[in-house]
């Protein structure tokens, strides 16, 4: 801009000489051949001379406001093209994470998505997806694209117990902050993720670089979490339709038809990795006599009762299901005959040792389980001869008085 003003200085000068010379040889001329006396020869080149810088200066000062406002202008549509750029690039980032859904995800694929997508948007900065129950951090999905680090309770305590979002530049400033600041970050920007305005996660832009956030990033951002809380909200609601189809209504184990999903799953992978499978069947004793004797609501909150004994005593990589009536089965992959028969004891004394109400009443003066062992490949090849030989050992439990555990021989 600076240098079209000054070529448009120096083409004015040159218009002025131009000019200049032009009446000097003119008055020149007439001075010679009629006698003009120089003063008036001197007036009438200072007349025209002050008449053209008048001239020169009014169009200098209207070409100077036309520039001024051009590069106004010009600054405005750079600005709305940035402002484009963004939220272009927003859209982007959404479109990204909008596409795992055809890929039918869990909450965790979104999340991660989501990481990634904001990444990019950020230009590379570390970025944190925290989602959770409530308004507690305890049972969470934390995903971080960058370099991990430990979170600020006190901004936890800002965005989810206030709903506020946070922008802070030159961290070093504020002795609050010091666990950022020890990770080596300067600035922060924070947004919460809301559901029904109740906060439920967060979304965090951090960054080492000495970049200084600004308002419209808080905006991006902040549009961004809006957009996302949905996105999250109906992946959640997915996950949850997924249990409620693989889960039985009233113990909240896994049902039938995912266990024999489960088993199959397990047994192709013993064959990959050649390990074991161990399968446990197992039967309640005499559960239609504590129906009969106590009443189907009474059955029910024992059969729930069992079923938590039945989590509590496997691990997370078990998969304990209710496989019919009072029947439950316990898959344990990569666990031997041996482990698996100590973990089925165990089982069988914790709902010994448990008091059912009314369990005096039973045949045998207890409310007790029968569970029947098998294990891949030692006593059988395939999912179906494997649940066949689990059955078996668990008749040989009930042919043997019940209140036991029979391994496949």
């Amino acid at each position: 801009m600076k240098r079209v003003v000054f070529m448009r200085l120096c083409h004015n000068v040159v218009l002025v000489f131009a000019a200049l010379i032009f009446f000097f040889f003119f008055f020149n001329f007439q001075y010679y051949h009629q006698e003009i006396p120089p003063v008036y020869f001197l007036l009438g080149l200072t007349v025209v001379f002050l008449l053209l810088l008048v001239l020169l200066a009014i169009g200098e000062i209207s070409s100077r406001n036309a520039f001024i406002t051009l590069d106004r202008e010009t600054e405005t549509l750079r600005l709305k093209i940035g402002d484009y750029k963004l939220e272009a690039e927003l859209f982007v980032a959404l479109d990204n994470i909008v596409e795992v859904f055809s890929q039918e995800p869990d909450l965790g694929m979104v999340i991660s998505r989501v990481a990634v997508s904001l990444r990019k948007l950020f230009r590379g900065e570390t970025v944190l997806v925290w989602v959770y129950s409530g308004k507690s951090s305890s049972t969470s999905l934390r995903v971080v694209e960058g370099e991990e680090f430990k979170m600020d309770e006190e901004v936890i305590d800002e965005v989810v117990l206030r709903g506020n979002s946070v922008l802070i530049n030159n961290l070093a400033s504020f002795s609050r902050y010091k666990n950022f600041v020890e990770a080596g970050f300067v600035s922060i920007l924070i947004a919460p993720l809301k559901k029904r305005n109740e906060v439920y996660g967060l979304l965090g832009v951090f960054c080492r670089s000495g970049r200084n956030f600004s308002s419209k990033d808080l905006d991006l951002l902040t549009v961004a979490s809006r957009q996302i809380s949905l996105l999250i909200e109906n992946a959640d609601l997915l996950d949850k339709t997924k249990l409620l189809s693989l889960t039985d209504g009233l113990t909240d184990l896994y049902n039938r038809r995912h266990f024999q999903e489960v088993i199959e799953t397990e047994i192709e992978k013993a064959k990959k990795n050649n390990w074991k499978v161990s399968l446990a069947m197992s039967d309640l004793d005499y559960f239609k006599n504590y129906n009969d004797t106590n009443g189907h609501l009474a059955g029910d909150k024992a059969l729930r009762q069992v079923a938590n004994l039945f989590k509590e005593g496997t691990k997370g990589s078990d998969t304990v299901a209710r496989y019919g009536g009072e029947e439950f089965a316990i898959i344990f992959p990569n666990t031997t005959k041996e482990n698996s028969l100590k973990v089925c004891q165990r089982l069988g004394e914790s709902i010994k040792d448990f008091k059912f109400p009314n369990e005096e009443k039973q045949p045998n003066k207890d409310f007790t389980i029968s569970i029947g062992l098998a294990t891949f490949p030692d006593d059988a090849t395939r999912p179906e001869e494997l649940i066949g030989k689990a059955d078996a050992a668990l008749y040989q439990a009930k042919k043997s008085g019940r209140d036991r555990v029979c391994a496949a021989r």
